[in-house]
């Protein structure tokens, strides 16, 4: 059984406009400020989420989670709706049909209070519950793979990353951003690369756009041993060819890496390694189960 047309209407409006100021919360929810469970926005599982994806279901996902803030804001909780809540469903629902665009929702609410399905987005951290279907290849050292339309931040703050990695070095560009010098970030003494700590990269993606403006990032995992003792007298490239390096490596090929585009990957030597091209994003890993995480 679908929603109303009145109430869905109403709903997507909301999510197009954000003003839930001027709404009175009893036209969703009659028995306010008790929740049955058998209102009308509650009629949305996962059986049925299929039927509201379409062209306004961005809208739609939005105006159900503002519903839910002005709940909380009304009955002065954080617990919100509860399982009942419906945003996630749809969610979930709608990454079957287009997975980047559902992600950059399920994000959207993470960031803006999250709830009982989306946990909130806080300290640089972001655990996705929607699946990432990666094609692992291998080749050399590393596992790697490639993924397209998936915002980057979304990336690296999902399923505790970066809780496994102390040290990101970003290539040095003549155009650096200013808030790295803010940052105390250490400029290597061959130029070539910029050294940011993880508690403050965490900062940097939280306050800038830290992973907007680079397109390579270098990670160093130290908690068990120093991966290279020699890391900061390598040379950081500013960006790769995806395709060159997502492409099949002959055993033979892997003896000599000098024609390669994996060649400045393999000199620098990172424990995971991300490069942004267009619209895809290159991952690779020394650990497979790192990778596999995501899938």
């Amino acid at each position: 059984m679908k929603i109303d047309r009145f109430t869905y209407n109403s709903i997507i409006s909301i999510g197009k406009t954000f003003d839930i100021d001027n709404i009175f919360i009893e036209v969703f929810l009659p028995n306010f400020p008790t929740l049955k469970g058998s209102e009308d926005i509650f009629k949305i599982n996962k059986a049925n989420a299929y039927r509201y994806i379409n062209k306004d279901v961005e809208y739609f996902v939005k105006g159900l989670h503002l519903i839910e803030e002005l709940y909380k804001k009304e009955t002065k909780n954080n617990f919100g709706f509860g399982s009942p809540s419906p945003t996630f469903k749809l969610i979930e629902s709608y990454s079957k049909s287009n997975f980047s665009k559902a992600v950059e929702l399920e994000y959207w609410i993470a960031k803006n209070g999250g709830n009982y399905y989306i946990k909130p987005y806080a300290n640089g951290n972001f655990k996705s519950r929607l699946k990432i279907h990666l094609k692992v290849h291998k080749a050399y050292n590393y596992y790697y793979a490639v993924i397209e339309n998936l915002d980057i931040e979304r990336l690296v703050c999902s399923n505790g990353l970066l809780n496994n990695f102390v040290e990101c070095i970003v290539p040095n560009k003549t155009d650096r951003p200013n808030y790295l010098t803010q940052a105390n970030s250490n400029v290597l003494i061959n130029k070539t690369g910029i050294l940011v700590v993880k508690d403050v990269f965490k900062i940097l993606i939280e306050k800038y756009t830290i992973l907007n403006d680079f397109d390579t990032f270098y990670f160093y995992q130290l908690y068990n041993s120093i991966n290279d003792s020699n890391r900061y007298d390598k040379d950081y490239s500013l960006g790769y060819e995806i395709n060159r390096l997502k492409k099949n490596h002959k055993i033979e090929e892997q003896v000599s890496f000098e024609d390669s585009e994996w060649m400045g990957i393999l000199n620098t030597n990172p424990d995971l390694f991300i490069a942004k091209q267009n619209n895809k994003i290159f991952i690779a890993c020394k650990d497979y189960k790192m990778i596999s995480n995501f899938s």
